[in-house]
């Protein structure tokens, strides 16, 4: 009796594992892949049935249809590829208005099968639930590459990655790059442009990774040059009447163009200069040809402005004094007296006593020459007034100094 009890308690044990099996057991039609799936017996407080088991196909969502035979445990599911999807809920109604939850995933074109019989499913109608659309996706990764190695100059970057619909053209896409980039060792690199891929703008591909990769080059240190403008102000003898001015200095890089410079017509150079009490006019017949130019590479350009003498200084007279162009006559008379210092007042007055000399001995000479005899006439009378007029004009001059 006892071996009856167990048996049997065996036996009701065993069919409640079965049919618990066949209640968690997921069910699944295959029609190219395609799946549907169940998680249990869930009481859906009746939902609203939009699909009658009458034989009808009714449309479920963009791409999708179902039907069902009146009896029949079996829905068919059609998808014309279209639109795929991630996840369709289906309830489909059982005994005693229960409702069996199927989760349909749409992975491409083709019929999907739903056989509800495990669960004593009859061909009473079914809901549709959440419907979930499967989105496209693609992505688009940026390297920065030395040219010649596969060795990266900066960290690569990953595009955000965008969703798009079954039959919905895909996002495009650009990617950038810096000029420069300057690595943490203080090594700097340059884009090279001829290099540009092709793939750095394009449409995201469903599914796939663009690789876009950017070269450059090491960027070597440059020669840098210097040049330096010196301006000189000199007058037409070529003197300096101003103090040289070291105007610009610029500096460059070998491959960089050497840059203008710009004198005539600046502050730098004046139109007027004073120098030593007189004033100096700048020459613009003059201009030196220089005055404008490019500045060349370690070199000091001098620049040369020559200026023109306004006024010239005046030397002041001595009273009574002879003319600067005037030369007197030669005395006949030695200087038999001895050199005697004199002050700047002795000198005035001796040059006025020299002034007078000349201008008597002129009027001596002219009395003396329209004195002389006419021809048949005695020289002797012509002799004495000589000799006279030569003691007159060696003893006039000292009388005339002692006053």
């Amino acid at each position: 009796m006892k071996n009856r009890t167990f048996l049997l308690k065996t036996l009701l044990f065993t069919v409640f594992l079965a049919v618990i099996f066949l209640v968690l057991q997921p069910v699944s039609a295959d029609s190219g892949g395609i799946s549907a799936t169940t998680d249990g017996i869930v009481l859906e407080n009746q939902p609203h049935k939009t699909i009658a088991g009458n034989g009808h196909v009714y449309p479920v969502s963009k791409g999708l249809t179902g039907e069902g035979k009146k009896g029949s445990p079996v829905w068919l599911f059609t998808a014309d590829g279209s639109q795929l999807y991630d996840e369709v809920i289906v309830y489909v109604c059982g005994q005693a208005n229960q409702y069996i939850t199927y989760r349909l995933v749409v992975t491409g074109a083709g019929q999907y099968e739903l056989d509800a019989s495990p669960y004593l499913c009859g061909n009473q109608g079914l809901a549709i639930g959440q419907i979930t659309p499967h989105l496209l996706t693609g992505t688009v990764k940026v390297h920065y590459l030395e040219q010649g190695s596969k060795t990266p100059i900066a960290p690569s970057k990953t595009l955000n990655s965008p969703t798009w619909q079954v039959g919905q053209t895909a996002p495009t896409y650009e990617t950038s790059a810096p000029e420069i980039i300057d690595t943490a060792d203080g090594t700097s690199y340059r884009l090279i442009k001829s290099l540009l891929p092709d793939n750095q703008t394009g449409n995201y591909q469903v599914g796939q990774t663009i690789e876009v990769t950017y070269y450059y080059e090491k960027i070597l240190s440059e020669v840098q040059y210097t040049g330096t403008i010196i301006i000189h102000f000199i007058d037409e003898q070529g003197k300096r009447i101003a103090p040289s001015m070291s105007a610009l200095t610029e500096s460059w890089l070998a491959s960089e163009q050497a840059p203008d410079y710009q004198t005539w017509q600046s502050e730098m150079v004046p139109e007027k200069i004073s120098f030593n009490g007189q004033i100096y006019k700048l020459a613009t017949d003059k201009i030196p040809s220089n005055a404008n130019g490019i500045y060349q590479p370690n070199k000091q350009i001098d620049i040369y402005y020559v200026y023109q003498l306004l006024n010239s200084p005046v030397s002041p007279e001595l009273p009574d004094g002879p003319d600067d162009t005037e030369h007197t006559e030669p005395s006949d008379t030695p200087n038999t007296h001895p050199a005697v210092r004199t002050d700047k007042t002795e000198q005035t007055q001796a040059l006025a006593v020299e002034k007078q000399t000349a201008a008597v001995k002129k009027t001596a000479i002219s009395k003396v020459q329209n004195s002389l005899p006419e021809t048949g006439q005695s020289s002797h009378t012509g002799n004495l007034s000589m000799v006279g007029l030569l003691l007159f004009l060696g003893i006039y001059p000292l009388l005339k100094f002692r006053k």
